[in-house]
């Protein structure tokens, strides 16, 4: 386990008053929060862009059609709700 304080920040804190004490452990606790609510947010950026699989929209409505009680008319409304602007782009560029 690695240390988070050394003899001198023991000494320090040993002489500090309650309020004094008190403060200080808020700011370390907010610091340390801060920094693992960066690192873990990093991480899951980073497992998603190296981990996350990426399917066209035909890819996606095969995908939904394949699961057992789905049919192509509610994969289609799904679609139409989860991605209502594809339909138009591809119009648009033809």
């Amino acid at each position: 386990m690695k240390k988070v304080a050394d003899f001198n920040t023991f000494k320090r804190l040993k002489s500090m008053s309650f309020n004094d004490f008190n403060r200080w452990a808020v700011a370390f606790y907010q610091a340390t929060y801060e920094d693992g609510k960066e690192a873990g947010k990093q991480e899951t950026e980073d497992r998603f862009n190296n981990e996350a699989e990426l399917y066209t929209f035909e890819e996606l409505y095969d995908l939904l059609v394949s699961i057992k009680g789905i049919s192509p008319r509610l994969a289609s409304e799904a679609m139409d709700r989860i991605v209502p602007d594809v339909e138009e782009e591809t119009e648009d560029e033809e």
